[in-house]
């Protein structure tokens, strides 16, 4: 607010009752924020504001300017809250195939964490649900060594199956893509 109103002093005064506060002090506070009802009640003001809204007065240049309040939610660093994609990637489903495998204590939160930089963490817990209903995936208690059981994610035969298939794609399309790249440098 000091920024907003570019008046170095970070001082601000709240009364619901004006005429409590000293009057030499008021004077000496440039900015003046009134509701609409402390407005209408001064002496002499002639200008009306719609119930429920406030006025910012600057008695330094004697600018007036009513405004609504609203709220303004904070941001935070995490991800705006997003709905999952319509579409599970083929490069997401192996991510997290891959993880499960060679992570035996992978819950579902270590999941989304590791791998939300490259994701969305609701495109990672969709994929998560998506290859648990197709049984790709078993969740299942698991001792963690420091405490009460975790529950973890662990590949079926047919998410085994499934990861071996997406590897031999992968390295089929390898060559392929070794060949476009070799083409287009040779271009150069």
């Amino acid at each position: 607010m000091v920024h907003l109103l570019e008046w170095g002093a970070p001082i601000a005064l709240s009364s619901t009752q004006q005429y409590s506060l000293n009057p030499v002090l008021l004077q000496s506070c440039p900015i003046h924020v009134y509701s609409s009802d402390a407005w209408h009640s001064q002496p002499r003001q002639t200008e009306r504001v719609f119930p429920g809204n406030f006025v910012i007065h600057d008695r330094r240049n004697e600018r007036k300017s009513a405004f609504v309040p609203r709220r303004i939610p904070s941001k935070t660093g995490d991800y705006a809250p997003a709905r999952a994609g319509r579409y599970q990637t083929p490069e997401l489903t192996k991510l997290v195939l891959e993880e499960v495998d060679r992570f035996p204590l992978s819950t579902p939160e270590s999941l989304v964490q590791y791998i939300a930089p490259e994701f969305l963490p609701s495109d990672v817990r969709a994929a998560l649900a998506g290859l648990e209903k197709q049984g790709c995936l078993i969740v299942e208690p698991k001792e963690s060594g420091s405490g009460p059981k975790v529950f973890c994610y662990t590949l079926s035969e047919k998410g085994r199956k499934m990861l071996e298939e997406m590897r031999k794609r992968w390295r089929k399309s390898l060559p392929d893509a070794r060949r476009c790249m070799t083409s287009s440098t040779a271009a150069w």
